[in-house]
């Protein structure tokens, strides 16, 4: 996405780059990362010619994809003439302790499909304890519909399933069922096919809130 040979990257080769960098998990969105946001918007629109912008791609990777998808509907605030859509990359960690599959039953998900599988990573824990620990609840980051239906557990809105559908601008999802990141371990015999059914059906349950919104990649490969 970053090189600057056409042959490499035909589509993006010769766009204007921001990257943000951040260290701290939260995906900007704690109150100070939320905070840096706005600024580095308010920089780029008062220094750098932003508002002229007529095309804009948000775009992550990972924990940076559900940065993006956060943040891709202020982007849209600043520059509302631009088309504005994001790129959300290998952003999909299962929630495990969602335990029913919303009515979408047509893959074929089985009770370890609603359970962390031997071998998959259980990130829920460790979100829990970073929207906690940032604060993420106040800082404004997250969309108030979101934490409105998560009423209960509204670390839930850090998990791309329980976000994108809240997430108003157009965003194009690549992720891949068996995603390297939620591995720990092949011995486990059924563990990465119960977490590509599992990525599979959150992700339609998900896009199927919005029909025609967003747009999906989904492929067989083990990569991140």
């Amino acid at each position: 996405l970053f090189s600057r040979d056409p042959f490499q990257n035909p589509m993006f080769y010769d766009w204007h780059v921001v990257f943000l960098r951040y260290c701290d998990g939260s995906s900007f969105s704690s109150p100070a990362g939320f905070g840096n946001i706005q600024a580095i918007l308010r920089h780029l629109l008062q220094k750098k010619g932003f508002g002229d912008a007529a095309e804009v791609v948000v775009s992550g990777c990972s924990a940076g994809a559900v940065a993006a998808a956060l943040h891709v509907g202020a982007v849209k605030e600043v520059v509302p003439e631009a088309l504005v859509a994001g790129l959300l990359d290998s952003g999909v960690f299962p929630d495990w302790s969602r335990r029913e599959p919303d009515d979408h039953h047509h893959y074929s998900a089985g009770a370890a499909a609603f359970a962390p599988p031997s071998g998959v990573w259980p990130i829920d824990s460790q979100l829990r304890l970073a929207f906690d620990g940032h604060e993420s609840a106040r800082s404004g980051a997250l969309p108030q519909e979101c934490l409105l239906a998560q009423e209960e557990s509204p670390w839930r809105c850090l998990f791309l399933e329980h976000l994108l559908p809240y997430v108003k601008v157009p965003a194009f999802v690549l992720q891949s069922r068996y995603d390297s990141s939620n591995v720990r371990s092949l011995e486990a015999p059924g563990a990465l096919e119960a977490l590509g059914e599992a990525v599979a059906w959150r992700l339609d349950a998900a896009l199927a809130r919005n029909p025609g919104l967003h747009g999906l990649f989904l492929d067989g490969c083990f990569h991140h």
